[in-house]
């Protein structure tokens, strides 16, 4: 059995707070909604990691494992 697809559209980010572990690297952190089958979920604490001024890493509910 393959990986399954997942669709999903985050939008409403809200930056809270800014940081920036190296030269190359900044972190934003908030919250967002996210559209799911059954309907928005907002308010969800979301983690956008910027490298060499690309996204590499978008965390929906990083704190949630």
């Amino acid at each position: 059995m393959g990986p399954q697809d997942i669709h999903i559209l985050l939008t409403d980010f809200v930056v809270l707070n800014v940081t920036h572990p190296d030269n190359n690297a900044t972190i934003y952190n908030g919250t967002s909604t996210v559209s799911l089958q059954a309907g928005p979920a907002t308010d969800i604490p979301t983690s956008i990691q910027k490298s060499n001024d690309n996204v590499i890493i978008v965390n929906i509910d990083p704190e949630s494992r």
